[in-house]
């Protein structure tokens, strides 16, 4: 990862508004991902905050029909563009990747009038399979969430792509606290039900596409409208066609994967078993949304241009691996040793099964955090062919060991360690082939993991000799699990000046300083 900022690759255009043109900031990786990571942060500061809160005004039933209703529009929304929007950062030209933004938005609105028509014929029979049948009245919800996020990827893509990664941050930071307060007000209203959850988090999800959407408007539609035409479009659609043939199914498959334990486990367990299951993720993927996520849109940004120009991506990779490896160990292994603990003490006696679920799951979520901010490598390498291999593996020992749990052993928890299991095998394959894709030295990555594990010891014997040795109850285990992590960033800051120099920076910034 890079120090300074970078100088603007040759590729990359450098042209006002006001001519034939855009204006891209010109920002280094570092900067970038910094800019995405602290706005990122505040949001997740805020979800971390009101999260106690939410879990006393909404019992785990509720949280099981909002995470199935998410389940079931994520993976939709995701591909609603057919995954064009990769290809909105790999064009050299500002007049294609116009063309491929508004095929973008053309296609987000097609595939929300199928899922209209979809969920008219088949919605009350998908939502009883599920268990949902709270919100077959609202059914319409569905095609509405499509829309959302569909159009939310496509605007994100875009700005992205013209480094304007500063507007991102705000916005992001202003749709977490629109959430926050609807979920807070519906809570406090007595609206606890899980359709109430649902139509809380609306809201914040759908600012996010207004406030960029109309920023397009004001300062890039005219430079599109000057570009768009029929022609041009269909020479996008057909130049990028790997993208809807191969990557849109890839992407489906992996994203249903991922919420596949939502899905079966409210079919086989009913909603409150979701929705446990569904908070001890929620809790575990926040490093992953404070940090890898915020890397990835920089990273396939940045990667797109080092191949286009020809440069390596191996260094870059190695770079970003390592990096997550520091932030990401420490916390999965606090989770997957005082999990139960940390939950029922933060959330609530009614939570401490979740933090079972999250125990049983730290071990591919660690693996997704380190992992998932490098999937892009692959459609930066326009392998979609060995993408779409790759990912029907993943789904199906990802869903065929969840399957055989819920049948075979008819208990959400075994069922759970079956799937994490898969899991956490499947993304460990698919991060090595990232490695060995780019050169970027799994031995050298191995290596790093072996340090941190024993940087990482004077924490995990302080918390073994608490739990299993003296007894201690859940506060002081709280307490020490903070405590006991000092000596581990400590000794992480200690080795990495780049990191130090991240987050004075951050920090800096955060004050006013810089």
């Amino acid at each position: 990862m890079e120090t300074q900022e970078a100088p603007r690759a040759p590729t990359e255009p450098t042209r006002d508004d006001g001519a034939d043109g855009l204006k891209k900031p010109g920002t280094g990786f570092v900067s970038s991902a910094v800019a995405l990571s602290s706005a990122t942060a505040v949001a997740q500061v805020v979800a971390v905050l009101i999260s106690p809160i939410l879990s006393r005004l909404f019992m785990p039933d509720a949280f099981g029909v909002a995470a199935l209703y998410g389940a079931v529009v994520g993976p939709l929304g995701l591909v609603a563009c057919l995954c064009y929007h990769f290809a909105i950062m790999l064009p050299k030209d500002d007049e294609t990747v116009a063309n491929v933004f508004g095929l973008c938005v053309m296609l987000a609105v097609g595939v929300t009038a199928l899922t209209a028509g979809a969920v008219a014929l088949f919605g009350d029979a998908l939502l009883n399979l599920v268990n949902a049948s709270e919100l077959i009245p609202y059914k319409w919800l569905i095609p509405l969430g499509v829309l959302i996020t569909g159009m939310s990827t496509a605007v994100k893509y875009w700005h992205t792509r013209h480094n304007r990664f500063v507007r991102l941050g705000v916005t992001t930071v202003a749709s977490s606290l629109v959430n926050a307060g609807a979920m807070l007000g519906f809570g406090f209203w007595g609206l606890t039900s899980g359709l109430h959850l649902v139509l809380a988090r609306l809201p914040g999800q759908a600012s996010l596409p207004v406030y960029l959407g109309w920023r397009f408007i004001r300062q890039d539609l005219a430079f599109c409208l000057r570009h768009w035409s029929p022609a041009r479009l269909w020479e996008a659609a057909k130049r990028y066609k790997k993208f809807p043939l191969i990557t849109t199914w890839t992407q489906l498959l992996n994203t249903v994967s991922r919420q596949a334990p939502v899905l079966l486990i409210a079919a086989f367990f009913g909603p409150a078993a979701a929705g446990l299951y569904a908070l001890g993720g929620r809790v575990l993927g926040m490093p992953k949304r404070l940090i890898a996520t915020s890397i990835s849109q920089v990273f396939f940004q940045r990667g797109a241009l080092k191949r286009a120009s020809g440069d390596d991506l191996g260094s870059l990779v190695r770079n970003i691996a390592t990096r997550l490896i520091t932030v990401g160990l420490l916390p999965m292994l606090i989770v997957g040793m005082v999990g139960p603990d940390l939950f029922g003490f933060v959330f609530g006696e009614d939570w401490t099964e979740a933090g079972v679920y999250a125990t049983i799951l730290a071990p591919w979520l660690f693996v997704m955090f380190v992992s998932s901010p490098l999937s892009s490598v692959l459609m930066i390498l326009e392998r979609q062919g060995l993408q779409s291999v790759l990912v029907v593996l993943l789904f199906g020992i990802r869903v065929g060991a969840l399957l055989a749990g819920a049948l075979f052993l008819h208990e959400a928890r075994l069922a759970l360690l079956l799937f994490s299991l898969g899991a956490t095998a499947s993304t460990a394959l698919a991060f090595g082939i990232y490695v060995r894709l780019t050169g970027a030295g799994l031995g050298r990555i191995i290596r790093h993991l072996l340090r941190q594990l024993l940087y990482s010891l004077p924490t995990v014997a302080l918390l073994a000799g608490l739990k299993w040795g003296l007894g201690v109850g859940r506060m002081y285990i709280a307490a020490a699990s903070v405590i006991a992590s000092l000596p581990y960033i400590v000794i992480a800051l200690q080795r990495d000046a780049e990191l130090r120099s991240v987050l004075r920076k951050a920090f800096g910034r955060i004050l006013g300083k810089q």
